[in-house]
């Protein structure tokens, strides 16, 4: 759980949610992990809340209340959504950003 993983600072944790080929605008599965770092330094507590979930066949798009401190936001966002395109592979869901190509 990503937000458990958040809380414990335990980045590999976090970047374990994530799909190797994640493409999310240009943003590649290594600049999410720098994304990542930088969250953890600028935010002290994280929550995700009012979660819908929307499938279509091995994808699905999360919608989500998310909190980082006091900012909130309603995912997905301009700003954040990078947490909220999911991919199916081997009965297993990774995040896999807006702009990934099934493998």
């Amino acid at each position: 759980d990503i937000v458990i993983s958040y809380t414990f600072l335990d980045l590999e944790g976090i970047m374990g949610n994530y799909h190797p080929d994640f493409l999310h605008g240009a943003d590649s599965y290594y600049s999410e992990q720098i994304i990542w770092e930088i969250r953890q330094n600028e935010y002290d507590v994280m929550s995700i809340t009012d979660i819908d979930i929307e499938l279509n066949d091995n994808f699905a798009t999360a919608f989500f209340t998310l909190t980082f401190d006091e900012q909130t936001t309603q995912e997905p966002s301009a700003e954040f959504g990078d947490m909220s395109y999911f991919y199916r592979e081997y009965d297993d869901w990774k995040i896999c950003g807006k702009n990934f190509t099934q493998p």
